[in-house]
């Protein structure tokens, strides 16, 4: 637990980049070429003077993060001290200034979430929630005592305060999905109407990080319609456990997000769609492809191609079923496959046997009139997430193969 807590801490490039974000890069610059004239700056200017004590720790922080990148010792010559005389000086002009008051607790901190901080950063928050480097400061010293609610709370002020704050602070939050708990207190925030909650989850999922908090923050979810991107959300992390090799997590989430709404059951079962399944995820490339065509439940079909002589899985779907033996019942209108083409539907169990045919459909005498072959399989208990896919077969020397499924149900097999 301390490892992984310890790894979210970004403490440096958090912070820095905050800082780097609000302020003007001038004042860097000035601050490299005339360092000299700080001594002599108006007392009575408490804004700039904390200004520039902003630079000088946006100035340090970036030395930090280089020497970091470059595996060098962060020994190096810091600028707290000055840093920390800007500030007072600003103070003494304007007492309680929460900038000046910031920049004091960063000064005394130097990159460690230090807690002989934490009494400048309070105040700061209580005079002025919008000091957003303040408010991520303490969300950090929360996740280092593992106060994961008050965190997310941290959090929340600033995206609330903040919401231009979103595409700045989700790369450095990276790491943070990491943290055991975090998910479940992500849920509660979101529940409690924090619209940002599903943004950074959306975020996890696009950079393929943090599916441990993915996963905890989707099943726990109460109140599904306050979780934006919520059903793309949890249909995507239940993929990304099967990928993953977490068939069993895979199962019980989404069995949570089914019972919490999160995951809605389709009104419809043309398409082998049911409330003990994700929706086919079709997908291909510029020899194999499948689309969609129609909206109603009687006339919705599948289209599927493959040029000659190629190869390729078209759509693939997730299922969550008993044990017991099933089938597929399917069938094609105006198929064109000629001799040699394919068209096979594959179960696997993952990390099981291997993938198995189940359905399949070639070339008969008439390329109208396809041979298909349609075997009933079992589903074991050592099975508890099932993958199907449709696969397409080109033919050598021949015409492209294209057909339409015209019915895709999943049943249970009969004992015929």
């Amino acid at each position: 637990m301390t490892r992984l807590v310890t790894k979210a801490l970004l403490v440096s490039g958090c912070i820095a980049a905050a800082a780097a974000s609000c302020y003007f890069a001038s004042v860097q610059s000035f601050l490299v070429s005339s360092p000299q004239l700080i001594g002599v700056l108006s007392p009575s200017e408490p804004r700039l003077l904390v200004r520039m004590a902003d630079g000088l720790f946006a100035l340090d922080q970036q030395r930090l993060i280089e020497a970091q990148q470059k595996g060098e010792p962060l020994e190096i010559e810091g600028t707290g001290a000055r840093q920390e005389a800007l500030a007072l000086r600003a103070l003494r002009q304007q007492a309680l200034l929460p900038a000046a008051l910031r920049q004091l607790g960063l000064a005394r901190d130097r990159g460690r979430v230090d807690p002989a901080s934490r009494p400048y950063l309070e105040l700061v928050q209580r005079l002025s929630r919008r000091e957003r480097v303040a408010q991520l400061w303490l969300a950090q010293d929360a996740l280092k005592a593992n106060r994961l609610d008050r965190a997310v709370g941290h959090l929340d002020t600033v995206f609330r305060t903040s919401p231009e704050a979103y595409d700045l602070i989700w790369p450095i939050l990276l790491q943070a999905g990491e943290v055991p708990g975090l998910g479940t207190a992500l849920a509660r925030r979101s529940d409690m109407g924090a619209a940002w909650v599903g943004s950074y989850l959306r975020f996890l999922l696009d950079r393929n990080a943090g599916l441990g908090t993915l996963a905890e923050a989707t099943g726990a979810i109460r109140r599904p319609t306050r979780l934006y991107y919520g059903s793309d959300i949890a249909a995507e992390t239940v993929l990304q456990l099967m990928l993953d090799g977490q068939a069993r997590r895979a199962n019980t989430l989404f069995n949570q997000a089914r019972r919490s709404g999160l995951l809605s059951a389709p009104t419809q079962s043309y398409a082998g769609e049911s409330a003990t399944a994700l929706p086919w995820t079709l997908f291909g490339s510029a020899e194999a492809a499948s689309e969609w065509r129609g909206t109603g439940r009687s006339s919705r079909k599948l289209d599927v191609l493959v040029e000659a002589g190629n190869r390729g899985a078209v759509a693939r779907q997730v299922r969550f079923e008993q044990p017991g033996s099933y089938r597929w019942n399917a069938s094609l209108d105006s198929p064109m496959l000629p001799p040699g083409a394919r068209i096979e539907i594959t179960f696997d169990c993952p990390g099981g046997a291997p993938p198995m045919v189940v359905w399949s459909a070639r070339a008969g005498a008439d390329e109208a009139q396809p041979v298909i072959t349609n075997r009933a399989f079992s589903i074991g208990r050592d099975c508890p997430a099932q993958t199907f896919a449709i696969e397409l077969i080109g033919a050598k020397d021949a015409g492209d193969a294209t057909a339409s499924f015209a019915r895709l149900r999943f049943e249970k097999a009969t004992g015929r």
